[in-house]
């Protein structure tokens, strides 16, 4: 996808169970090339809500369940999106999984220094996000975001393990010191950050 934008993705929501022996929204939204590519945005209404995105499939076939996965694509930016709660930004809704995994990309940016490129990526059954970019690739930013916390930085929605788990890669880079390039990152499970 090039853009997604003002979308509901995850069945289970509203708490649908799945079809028996079934599964569904594994995965979802996975961003492929070409790129550039934006998932949410800063303009009113422009974000996304993924949440509840389940993890059903059959034991050691695949561990889904993640919100948004970035696989072979450069230069996405991430913002603006509710991931992992609900519409308010306070509840619990969780992907059965990590929230946001950069896999084997660069130049990623998640969230951002306006409070309109903002994510919330709270309330997932692993890690809020998880960054695997490997050694020949670099420079993914995560920056502004809400990680473990409700919309407002305050109060728990804690990811079940890290906040941010970093497993490779060179020139990640947590926050910055622009105004509004930190995150807050808090009541996780596990590490705030860990690498």
């Amino acid at each position: 996808i090039n853009a997604l934008t003002d979308t509901v993705v995850g069945d289970n929501i509203v708490a649908d169970p799945a079809p028996p022996g079934g599964f569904w929204d594994f995965d979802y939204p996975r961003i492929y090339p070409p790129s550039p590519c934006v998932d949410g945005g800063t303009a009113l209404g422009a974000g996304n809500l993924i949440s509840g995105n389940v993890k059903t499939m059959p034991v050691g076939v695949w561990d889904g369940g993640v919100g948004i996965t970035v696989s072979g694509d450069d230069a996405v930016v991430i913002e603006g999106n509710l991931i992992g709660t609900d519409v308010s930004g306070t509840v619990d809704l969780g992907n059965g999984s990590t929230g946001v995994v950069i896999l084997d990309t660069s130049q990623n940016t998640i969230g951002g220094t306006s409070p309109e490129a903002r994510n919330v990526i709270s309330g997932n059954d692993l890690n809020g996000v998880s960054i695997n970019t490997g050694a020949s690739v670099s420079n993914t930013v995560v920056l502004g975001n809400r990680i473990g916390t409700d919309a407002t930085g305050t109060l728990p929605v804690p990811n079940a393990s890290a906040g941010v788990q970093i497993q490779s890669g060179t020139g990640v880079t947590i926050g910055g010191t622009n105004a509004g390039a930190s995150n807050v990152i808090a009541f996780n499970g596990g590490a705030g950050v860990t690498v």
